[in-house]
């Protein structure tokens, strides 16, 4: 946790954060998902950090008017690039969370599917009727009348 505002950590730190940010929005494109925690330490950390530089802002507004136009002009660049990204990322997530949600009900409806197919009891425990019908004629009939 930081204690003093360092306008240049911030904006790398935030820089950073867009980095890792960008690397998850490419693998849910790819629907690498399982690959999404790999940074979720150092995301922790460096939010974390920029947590505490926030709160440092909030309690001394008057720090942004000793920075340079060139310092606040990044800091205010890096940082929309970053909110920007947020919800990108957000989106991105919601799409594959849907395309997670179709695949998992697909599978579900072709296991329930071939169960019902399959299974040649009903809730009860008794055997459908047509079920039965189909276990109890012989594979071959014979015909009498030869």
């Amino acid at each position: 946790m930081t204690t003093e505002f360092n306008a240049e950590h911030m904006v790398q730190v935030t820089k950073r954060l867009c980095q890792i940010i960008e690397s998850e929005i490419s693998l849910i494109d790819e629907m690498k998902l399982s690959e999404l925690n790999a940074n979720d330490a150092e995301k922790l950390e460096l939010t974390e950090i920029l947590e505490s530089y926030k709160v440092i802002l909030q309690n001394n507004p008057l720090v942004i008017q000793n920075l340079s136009k060139n310092v606040v002009d990044e800091m205010r660049e890096t940082s929309l690039h970053f909110e920007n990204l947020l919800q990108q990322d957000g989106k991105q997530l919601r799409k594959a969370k849907k395309v997670h949600q179709i695949i998992m009900q697909t599978i579900k409806d072709v296991i329930n599917k071939r169960l019902a197919a399959s299974s040649s009891y009903n809730r009860n425990g008794l055997m459908d009727i047509a079920k039965k019908k189909l276990f109890l004629t012989p594979p071959v009939s014979i015909s009498e009348n030869v």
